[in-house]
């Protein structure tokens, strides 16, 4: 998922064993192989594995 263009929702619902939280994330879907070492963090670019959609030519 992109942090670009990226929203988070947080909400407080109430439950009778205790407040709870409900989190949404909202985010551009990235294509991605999965795989047993595959390191991937496409803002900075820390990776094992190169990302699908800027990093094929590196």
């Amino acid at each position: 998922m992109s942090a670009i263009d990226f929203k988070i929702d947080i909400e407080k619902k109430e439950d009778p064993n205790g407040d709870r939280v409900a989190i949404t994330m909202d985010g551009k879907f990235l294509p991605y192989k999965s795989g047993k070492r595959q390191l991937l963090v496409h803002a900075g670019h820390m990776k094992e594995t190169s990302c699908l959609r800027c990093c094929q030519n590196d």
